[in-house]
């Protein structure tokens, strides 16, 4: 009687290495999109601030470079988490569970970076727009110019 655990040593179907290469390509799409399309950073033309964007909101540089790591970090921790489950179907639900935390951090960051860019395209389309409403907010004391009565 040996003391080795064959079922712990199961052969790899082909279909699984398959999975992880698509796995792999999915989250190298989606971290390529939510840091140039959804984040707008990566701009070539970006003279002061190198892979970031000409323009930013946030005071230091540092913050951007945190979230493009952190982003790619955490989009493969799905993917190192089903190979983990494969191997050790006994930490699954801990690993799950912890992953689970950090995706919700995931998400977090991405919403600050994604309202900044949305706020930048935004005002630089309709500047003329918000300017001109915001004087007639100061000018006439707030929304009650809309009144007939004035």
């Amino acid at each position: 009687m040996s003391n080795t655990n064959n079922d712990f040593f199961q052969p790899i179907s082909v279909f699984f290495y398959l999975w992880m290469v698509a796995s792999v390509v999915s989250s190298l799409y989606a971290y390529t999109w939510d840091i140039k399309m959804d984040w707008g950073l990566l701009d070539k033309n970006a003279e002061d601030n190198k892979f970031l964007r000409e323009e930013i909101v946030y005071s230091s540089k540092g913050y951007y470079y945190f979230a493009i790591i952190e982003d790619l970090i955490l989009r493969f921790g799905w993917t190192a988490s089903v190979t983990v489950s494969f191997y050790q179907p006994y930490y699954n639900d801990v690993v799950t569970s912890i992953l689970a935390v950090f995706e919700v951090f995931r998400r977090f960051v991405w919403n600050f970076f994604r309202l900044e860019n949305e706020h930048l395209n935004n005002c630089g389309k309709y500047i003329f727009f918000v300017r001109r409403i915001s004087r007639y907010f100061y000018r006439y004391g707030g929304f009650f110019f809309f009144s007939p009565n004035r």
